[in-house]
């Protein structure tokens, strides 16, 4: 996670926040939640297809990477990363994707 953009930042905010342990799932949370609010910003409306179709347009620099959408609205340069557990520690074998 330390090698995420803006970290140390969501780190430094979320801690006192909520007073609870960052789940490996918060910052693509933090980011699903933000690309959902600029797409109903683009789409200056609650509509649920105008703002799909905001998100078929948008392009985000999330702390994640880049977030976009294909015309299926799968994401554009997915990013997937293989663990394994080795004396009952996670660790990073691969990452595979993005850009």
């Amino acid at each position: 996670m330390e090698k995420l953009k803006d970290w140390k930042l969501f780190q430094k905010t979320y801690q006192p926040a909520y007073g609870s342990y960052i789940d490996s799932y918060a910052p693509l949370a933090y980011d699903a939640t933000r690309v959902l609010i600029a797409a109903i910003k683009k789409a200056n409306s609650l509509e649920p297809q105008k703002i799909t179709k905001a998100l078929h347009d948008i392009r985000f620099n999330g702390m994640t990477g880049v977030i976009s959408f294909n015309a299926e609205g799968d994401l554009n340069n997915p990013v997937f990363s293989i663990y394994e557990l080795r004396d009952q520690q996670w660790r990073l074998l691969q990452t595979i994707g993005g850009k």
